[in-house]
């Protein structure tokens, strides 16, 4: 009986089952006995199965290494220590170094190590050796250059501080001490703001020579302003924004650019010793796009008109759709100009799936998916390939008709993700799946997480073999000015003002009115893209 006891005991011991690994900060890989498991998540972390003896090493760049044996089932909780990039030369190279008593190369060396404080031991044969304490900030890079001979050292200050450059090589801000061979040397110091100087000297041997400057400030340009993510040309050439930038004294031109966005050009003088900012705001470009014909206008899922009419949009991607008694056209634009509809007799095809593993082939032409297609009315034969399977099937399009196409394959579900504005990021389950407008995307079938990134979360039940259409109007408020010169601005039916008129609004439809004698009549989307949007209609 006492056998049977100690086999279980031998059993229990080897196989631990689930456990929970966590870590700080999360994002870390696991690794077990060699082969990557998962990485943490923020507070759920990692569940793993693992038995008594498997080695578990804790793996994120930036941070120490944690390796460790399993003895037990606990649940496991490693704090990361963040690492420090040391940069090591001498003079002369090829000395040895040992940092806490450890032989971790030869100079030059560049290597990693924990933030803290480390003794660092250099030395090579004829020429003695070097101690130093290093102190290393966390995510810090720092540069040291020890002498292993005879040498001099030079103290460096500046008000205010600014990067010291030593015969070519960065050393850090000032105030800094270094340690020079003898011979002649070549300082610069460098601050934004500021003329840089240069400076040469001789050093001799146990010589502590000690410079002092006070820099002089020059002219300065930064350019900034909403939205950041934008093209700035200084004079015809491209430059940074948010940047601050020393010129000479002067006249430029400042451009800001931003596909979608009403550009801007400005002129500044810069006088010596002078700053200057340059703040720009990028209102969107709107176009006009007008239904000639008894319809209703679809925009991203939403009935924005109904025909004859025409609507404001701002320039960008739009899943545009137009239905009529007995058709329907749709299609994946990007509006960058006015846009006159027409009725279409094709027939619209849309052709879903997985990108990676799904094609369709129509008459020898390969298409993968999301692909909106206009075809001819008639009957077409096409080949539908998922994951190395095939199979066909004969389509009969009619004038005007609108048909969706799609793999169906158990346990998989197809979602369309439309947004106003377009644009946002979406993400199922934590997998970021693309911007809006999403056409039938293939997503695994179930309850799914999906989330507009800087808007909302939700989640989704998706049907095997069936399609989920998600349509969301994500309210923001928006400052709207109107300008029509000489005519009454109306906006869903209340009087405004004359002329040029500002008013807040919420995101989504509205009808704008002018009145000059006549009347036109505007459907705008207001997406909320940006804070403000401007409207200038000519007569």
């Amino acid at each position: 009986m006492k056998y049977v006891f100690l086999l279980f005991i031998l059993l229990n011991i080897s196989v631990l089952g689930s456990i929970l690994i966590r870590t700080i900060p999360a994002g870390a890989m696991v690794y077990i006995n060699g082969s990557l498991i998962g990485v943490t998540k923020n507070s759920s972390g990692l569940e793993v199965e693992a038995a008594a003896g498997d080695t578990i090493e804790i793996v994120k760049p930036g941070y120490e290494k944690v390796e460790t044996t399993l003895k037990n089932a606990t649940d496991l909780f490693f704090t990361l220590t963040p690492l420090s990039l040391l940069k090591v030369t001498s003079d002369p190279t090829g000395a040895k170094i040992m940092v806490n008593g450890e032989i971790i190369g030869e100079t030059p060396l560049e290597v990693y190590l924990p933030a803290g404080t480390h003794t660092m031991l250099l030395k090579k044969e004829n020429f003695g050796e070097r101690k130093v304490i290093v102190s290393l900030k966390p995510f810090s890079v720092k540069s040291l250059t020890l002498c292993l001979y005879p040498y001099g050292t030079v103290t460096v200050e500046s008000s205010p501080k600014a990067t010291l450059i030593v015969d070519g090589e960065e050393k850090g801000l000032t105030p800094i001490t270094l340690e020079l061979k003898e011979g002649y040397h070549k300082l610069v110091l460098e601050k934004t703001g500021y003329k840089t100087v240069e400076k040469e000297f001789f050093l001799k041997e146990k010589d502590i020579k000690k410079f002092s400057f006070e820099l002089e400030p020059i002219s300065y340009l930064k350019v900034t302003g909403e939205p950041t993510i934008v093209s700035v040309k200084l004079n015809g050439m491209e430059i940074p924004p948010s940047t601050v930038l020393t010129l000479r004294p002067g006249t430029y031109t400042v451009t800001v650019e931003k596909e979608g966005f009403e550009g801007t050009s400005t002129k500044v003088v810069l006088k010596p010793g002078m700053g200057k900012v340059i703040e720009y705001e990028l209102l969107p470009k709107y176009h006009v796009v007008t239904l000639p014909f008894e319809a209703k206008l679809f925009v991203n899922g939403y009935e924005v008109l109904k025909g004859p009419g025409k609507v404001l949009l701002r320039e960008g991607f739009y899943m545009i759709e137009i239905v009529w008694k007995n058709g329907k056209w749709a299609d994946f634009v990007f509006l960058d100009r006015d846009m006159l509809l027409k009725k279409n007799e094709t027939a619209t095809l849309i052709l879903g799936g997985d990108p990676l593993k799904t094609t369709f082939t129509i008459y020898e032409k390969i298409y993968i998916p999301p692909k909106i297609l206009h075809l001819k009315p008639g009957e077409y034969r096409v080949s539908v390939t998922h994951e190395g399977k095939r199979y066909e099937t004969t389509l009969k399009l009619l004038p005007g008709s609108f048909v969706e196409l799609f793999p169906k394959i158990a346990g998989k579900g197809f979602i369309y993700v439309l947004t106003i504005p377009s644009g946002v990021r979406v993400s199922i389950d934590g997998e970021i799946v693309g911007t809006t407008p999403i056409l039938l995307h293939m997503v695994d079938a179930g309850v799914r997480k999906l989330k507009l990134e800087g808007f909302k979360e939700m989640s989704v039940m998706i049907e095997s073999s069936k399609v989920q259409v998600i349509k969301e109007m994500l309210l923001k408020k928006v400052l709207l000015k109107l300008r029509f010169d000489g005519a009454d601005v109306f906006l869903d039916g209340k009087y405004l003002g004359r002329d040029e008129v500002e008013v807040m609004v919420e995101t989504g439809i509205h009808e704008l009115v002018f009145r000059n004698g006549e009347r036109s009549v505007y459907k705008i989307l207001v997406d909320g893209v940006s804070p403000k949007v401007f409207i200038s209609i000519k007569k």
